[in-house]
């Protein structure tokens, strides 16, 4: 016969520590169903946990370390089941699954001893009151509530080996954020995947710029689409003599939103699989349509925190990152050299560590296929640099052929050397013309007579008056002024 004794157990339970008015059948009863507060996956949870996260006594404690409890299983199984159920919530099956990950998890105790595991997750959740705060603004808060500062003594900092590498020489440094910036249809996307296919092909950016080695480049595009991109693709890749196929460049039309981390979580598993060294991202303003974003343009702070977001994309995967990004409408207005703060929106000047500033120096006339182009680049490395280009892309054909790519370019100096001395020439033609015209209607006038005369204020002639005498143009002659005095003169000559 087996006497009822519950009552008895009860108040030994009770005696035992057991809350009140919870008799142990009760205890062991299954854990009461609830909803997980966490919005974390179990994956990330646990990683964020084994990262120490949420302190190193509950790291620990999710390593199997019992010695805060003196090596008493049961003590510390219990504790580790409150901060579970803190970060979780009353989730009797999540709290179940993350434990059984857990350095604590016992088969023979918590796997098969289903009135032990009950009892444990209900004193918990008959206890706990208080849970963690998964607000993102409390998790913002507490993912910089406790910064790390390190300092490396000079010695150490002296003997590191801070090495750049050109990736391009004298315009790209391995590792640095760079931005490839323009006004509207200045050629910028063009001249991003120009960059693509030297690199991807490993020969000279531009005909001009020494690329030292082949590299792995992806492109993500939302804006030209497939069509155009691949056109111009293959014209650029056509013009070094190669096919696109042959170069090692990868294409993609899907823009992650920078302000969401699972985007950028998923660009770095895309940059990992295809082990990218360079990405070039156009246009960065698609990437930043999530709410709320348009308004946060201005704000250097907030666009500012997205980038760096962005760019520890780069830092964690060793890829190049290269933004390409609108200036703002004025600064195409002047056929001029752009500089950093042309860009337009706030954070992207001083995001960029190096830079590719491309502005028209001449308006396009249509019809011609030719572009006249200011490249200016440089960055924090002390690569500078200005140049003129010239692209001639051809006139489309009514199937879409027709059109190619051809490139020259030289140094901005050089160019306007070329530039002021075309004008001078120019100038003193239209000064000789001047002297001439006056000359074929007079028989003849002093030196100081033509330049008044024939209405030339330039500094230019005495050059061109020389010129004309040079190659006989214009000769000398004796001349009597209405005072009836002589003077020396000039015409025409017969």
């Amino acid at each position: 016969m087996i006497a009822d004794c519950q009552a008895q157990v009860d108040e030994l339970y009770t005696s035992l520590g057991g809350s009140e008015g919870h008799s142990t059948s009760d205890a062991t009863a299954e854990p009461p169903s609830g909803t997980s507060t966490c919005p974390l996956t179990d994956d990330e949870l646990e990683g964020r946990i084994r990262q120490g996260a949420y302190g190193e006594k509950f790291q620990r404690l999710f390593e199997g370390d019992t010695s805060a409890y003196a090596g008493n299983h049961s003590n510390a199984d219990q504790a580790l089941i409150n901060k579970l159920t803190w970060v979780i919530g009353r989730d009797p099956d999540r709290v179940d699954e993350l434990f059984r990950r857990s350095g604590l998890y016992r088969e023979e105790k918590w796997g098969e001893r289903v009135d032990y595991r009950n009892r444990t997750i209900n004193k918990t959740f008959s206890s706990v009151t208080e849970f963690y705060n998964w607000t993102p603004a409390a998790e913002e808060f507490r993912n910089h509530a406790k910064p790390c500062i390190k300092f490396i003594p000079a010695a150490e900092f002296d003997a590191g080996d801070y090495r750049q590498e050109y990736l391009i020489s004298n315009v790209l440094v391995a590792g640095q954020p760079c931005i490839i910036g323009g006004p509207s249809k200045s050629l910028k996307t063009s001249i991003a995947v120009a960059l693509a296919i030297a690199l991807g092909a490993g020969m000279p950016f531009l005909s001009y710029f020494c690329v030292p080695r082949r590299l792995r480049v992806a492109v993500l595009s939302g804006e030209s689409g497939a069509a155009t991109l691949q056109e111009t693709a293959r014209r650029i890749a056509k013009s070094k003599g190669i096919e696109l196929a042959e170069t090692l460049t990868f294409w993609g039309f899907d823009l992650p939103q920078l302000s969401r981390p699972d985007h950028l979580e998923a660009l770095i598993v895309a940059i990992r699989e295809i082990e990218a060294d360079v990405i070039i991202i156009d246009p960065a303003y698609l990437c930043l349509l999530d709410q709320g974003l348009a308004e946060s343009a201005g704000n250097v702070f907030r666009m500012g925190n997205i980038l760096r977001e962005l760019a520890k994309v780069g830092t964690e995967t060793g890829c190049t990152l290269i933004l390409c990004h609108h200036t703002t409408k004025a600064a195409a207005r002047g056929n001029e050299p752009l500089s950093l703060e042309d860009m337009s929106q706030s954070g992207f000047a001083e995001f960029a560590r190096q830079w590719l500033l491309v502005n028209r120096r001449k308006a396009y006339e249509h019809g011609t296929g030719e572009h006249k182009l200011w490249l200016n680049v440089g960055g924090s490395a002390g690569h500078s640099g200005l140049y003129a280009i010239d692209v001639d892309e051809g006139n489309i054909r009514d199937d879409f052929t027709g059109r190619y790519w051809s490139v020259s370019v030289r140094p901005g100096q050089q160019h306007r050397a070329e530039e002021k001395n075309q004008k001078d020439a120019e100038d003193l033609e239209a000064i000789r013309n001047l002297i001439v015209a006056y000359l074929k209607n007079t028989p003849g006038d002093s030196r100081t007579g033509i330049r008044q005369n024939a209405g030339v204020s330039s500094g230019l002639f005495p050059a061109a008056f020389a010129s004309l005498m040079n190659d006989g143009t214009i000769v000398s002659q004796t001349i009597t002024k209405g005072n009836r005095q002589t003077y020396s003169g000039f015409r025409l000559a017969d």
